[in-house]
């Protein structure tokens, strides 16, 4: 396995918002086509350039952390004076949009909830990352759908992402990697904190 592929398979416990809606094969191959296509619009465009702008953040904070900081906090900024804005993405699925725990990779996702979904139907799932509020936006497969062993009313959904923008999976990579080195950085310090107990 190189590297790429290693990168898209590196897999963390994550807290994500999430829209999903299960769709026939037809159904799906429309979405597909209109998700081509609103990646050509205005909204779009908006949240590619958050996108961008996240990944040169990214880039930007191992050679000067403060400038990076300076600049996330700006976006942060932004990113509040849009979320009062009406037609914020975010509030295109008003209460069928559920925050919750997930298992997340570049290539695909599991999550609890308390339908079943049979193996091989096709999703439209809209994954927005938490704190940055971005959008990964794609078509997705249940490859799973079993009943939860810590909860036996709900099911673990286990979905492969296909048609993934190439945008999209590097800014969910560099998440998934970020968010990692925070988790190593907190588990470090509760260490140090147990030792200094003990």
């Amino acid at each position: 396995m190189d590297h790429d592929e290693r990168r898209r398979f590196f897999r963390i416990d994550d807290v994500v918002a999430i829209h999903y809606e299960v769709m026939t094969d037809d159904e799906a191959v429309e979405q597909q086509k209109s998700l081509r296509q609103e990646r050509l619009g205005p909204r779009d465009r908006i949240m590619d350039s958050e996108k961008e702008l996240q990944l040169l953040i990214d880039k930007l904070r191992t050679q000067n952390p403060e400038f990076a900081r300076a600049i996330e906090l700006l976006n942060i900024k932004f990113s509040i004076l849009k979320d009062e804005s009406p037609d914020r993405p975010g509030d295109l699925y008003g209460s069928n949009q559920i925050i919750q725990e997930v298992s997340i990779s570049a290539c695909g996702l599991s999550f609890g909830y308390e339908t079943r979904i049979a193996a091989g139907r096709k999703m439209f799932l809209d994954t927005t990352l938490l704190p940055t509020d971005l959008h990964v936006r794609t078509m997705s497969e249940v490859v799973d759908c079993s009943v939860d062993p810590a909860d036996p009313d709900r099911y673990q959904k286990r979905v492969e992402f296909y048609d993934l923008d190439d945008q999209e999976e590097e800014l969910l990579v560099r998440h998934l990697v970020k968010r990692q080195g925070k988790l190593i950085g907190q588990q470090r310090l509760e260490a140090e904190l147990k030792r200094g107990i003990d």
